[in-house]
């Protein structure tokens, strides 16, 4: 392995066989669309005329035009061929960072208030897929990761999460519920709001910082309006 000087103070690492390829450019380094991988980037000039420039990982591959190349590590300035291969723009975009802002840690994943549940999602072939809603993080980062895996395989940068994480206990529905273990309970703008049913009509219970709290609203009402046909949230 070898290391190239290139302007700012940065090296770019290459192969012994190459070296002598490229020490004959003036490499500098700049950053490509978006702004966060630093590449080597050359001017080249013909007969003294400036006729373009050149990317040190293209003039490695050969890349023609279309051809992308993607960076194994992500380090656009790991130059040597183990490092390097050709792909389609689809590829290269798959084994990008993490979107800055972000409200999850992982690729993916954004948090939902409304369900109070993290929310798993990719883009593939032109179309954003939903890949479904999940009480853990992690159940969320690895559903993107099987999902982007089996569109594009080795190119996906995965999240770093255990690929043998335990499912999740499936979620009680009543009357249309989707987010409470408890009857009568569900999440609305990260609050938990209580409701119950009488003839035919929604009674509003009230909006709890706690779960168990909203529940025990609703149990509460059940006792005065049911008596002892009241079917009760278990605490």
């Amino acid at each position: 392995m070898k290391q190239i000087p290139i302007t700012g103070g940065a090296v770019v690492l290459c192969d012994d066989e190459d070296y002598a390829k490229l020490i004959r450019f003036r490499w500098r380094r700049t950053y490509f669309k978006n702004k966060h991988t630093q590449y080597a980037m050359a001017y080249v000039r013909n007969e003294g005329k400036y006729s373009g420039c050149v990317y040190m990982h293209r003039l490695l591959t050969d890349a023609g035009k279309g051809q992308q190349v993607d960076h194994i590590d992500g380090n656009g300035l790991n130059n040597q061929k183990a490092n390097l291969r050709l792909c389609s723009q689809s590829q290269n975009n798959v084994n990008g960072r993490k979107r800055a802002g972000s409200s999850s840690q992982h690729k993916g994943v954004t948090w939902r208030k409304d369900t109070g549940k993290w929310q798993a999602q990719a883009w593939a072939n032109g179309k954003r897929y939903s890949l479904g809603c999940y009480q853990s993080e992690e159940r969320a980062a690895l559903a993107y990761n099987r999902f982007m895996v089996d569109q594009f395989g080795e190119f996906v940068r995965q999240n770093d999460v255990p690929d043998d994480l335990p499912p999740e206990p499936p979620a009680l529905k009543y009357r249309g519920n989707y987010t409470s273990q408890y009857r009568g309970v569900c999440l609305v703008h990260g609050k938990w709001h209580a409701q119950a049913h009488e003839q035919g009509r929604v009674i509003h219970l009230g909006f709890y910082d706690s779960e168990v709290l909203a529940a025990q609203a609703y149990n509460e009402h059940e006792r005065m309006y049911r008596h002892d046909k009241a079917i009760l949230n278990s605490l």
